[in-house]
């Protein structure tokens, strides 16, 4: 089955189970779990692995304060899945539009690594930030040897952290 395929599957399961379940019952949550995870190919979608994610923590916010897992912009309405996104659908037939879920989908996987890349510039400030006061304490202690070999271990990190972006970028553009 294609990516593309496998994604319209995640979807038309999730928009039915949305209208089959009441997730404010902890027993039928489970149930939703547990169907949805004897499908190998839907929890390997991306929509999928969001939809199980939203379960396991289905308590940590109120329904009405949790994004909708589909469209990533409206307000859910059983704390999974937006009205918007149950009434646009078509779970029985016809030919629904799915191009807009999956697009919001790549959006969502641009925002993710948006912010990744932002944790990790801070990241690398902070080591940056905190290498220089080192490097001042010790290039009034030390030799200029101690402090070539800082210069050495910064430039270092920032080849690291550099190679950690590219590689979270290339994963996200393969997924």
């Amino acid at each position: 089955m294609q990516r593309k395929e496998i994604e319209k599957a995640a979807i038309i399961e999730i928009v039915k189970n949305s209208k089959s379940y009441d997730y404010q019952k902890a027993e039928q949550v489970q149930r939703a779990i547990t169907l949805f995870q004897g499908r190998e190919d839907l929890r390997q979608s991306e929509f999928g692995k969001r939809y199980l994610k939203r379960l396991d923590g289905m308590w940590d916010l109120p329904a009405e304060e949790q994004m909708c897992i589909l469209c990533v912009k409206n307000k859910s309405v059983d704390g999974v899945v937006c009205q918007e996104c149950l009434d646009n659908v078509d779970t029985v037939g016809g030919e629904p539009s799915y191009e807009k879920q999956i697009e919001d989908m790549q959006y969502y996987l641009a925002r993710q690594m948006k912010l990744e890349t932002r944790r990790s510039a801070k990241y690398t400030d902070d080591i940056v930030h905190n290498l220089d006061s080192s490097m001042d304490r010790l290039a009034t202690q030390s030799s200029m040897k101690a402090t070539n070999r800082m210069v050495a271990v910064t430039l270092a990190l920032c080849c690291i952290n550099t190679f950690c972006i590219i590689g979270i970028f290339i994963l996200m553009l393969f997924r």
